[in-house]
C-alpha cells in the first residue's frame, strides 16, 4: 500500500470501525440478554480494539518512515505526511481508549442490564 492510502485510512477508518462496533453491540444485546452469553460482545470489542490498534501502529510506522520530525510551517509532501501520520495515531489512540471505555460495561453489568 501506498503511504497516502495508509494515512487516509489512519485518519477515517477510527471513527467508523468504533460506530460500527458500538452498533453492533448495541443490535447483540437482545440476544446476549437472551441466551445469558454475552461472548459475541467481547469478540466485537476486541475486533474493534484491534482493528484500531494496527491503524495506529500504521500511522506509528508511517511517521517513523518519515524521520518522526514535527511538522514545521514549510509546506509540502512530507511535511503533510507527518501531520496525517500524528493525527492518524492520535484519532486511533482515542478510538481504542473509546472502545476500551464501551468494553466496561460489557465487562462490569450482567447481559439484561
Amino acid at each position: 500500500m501506498n503511504r497516502d492510502t495508509v494515512l487516509w485510512g489512519a485518519l477515517l477508518l477510527p471513527p467508523v470501525i468504533w460506530f460500527l462496533s458500538m452498533e453492533t453491540n448495541f443490535a447483540l444485546a437482545p440476544w446476549a440478554c437472551a441466551f445469558g452469553w454475552k461472548f459475541a460482545m467481547f469478540v466485537v470489542s476486541g475486533i474493534s480494539f484491534a482493528l484500531n490498534a494496527g491503524l495506529a501502529l500504521a500511522a506509528w510506522s508511517q511517521w517513523k518512515s518519515l524521520g518522526q520530525n514535527w511538522p514545521g510551517d514549510e509546506g509540502g509532501a512530507i511535511p503533510r505526511a507527518g501531520i496525517m501520520a500524528i493525527l492518524g495515531m492520535m484519532i486511533a489512540g482515542m478510538a481504542c481508549l473509546v472502545t476500551l471505555a464501551q468494553a466496561v460495561p460489557e465487562i462490569m453489568m450482567g447481559a439484561c442490564q
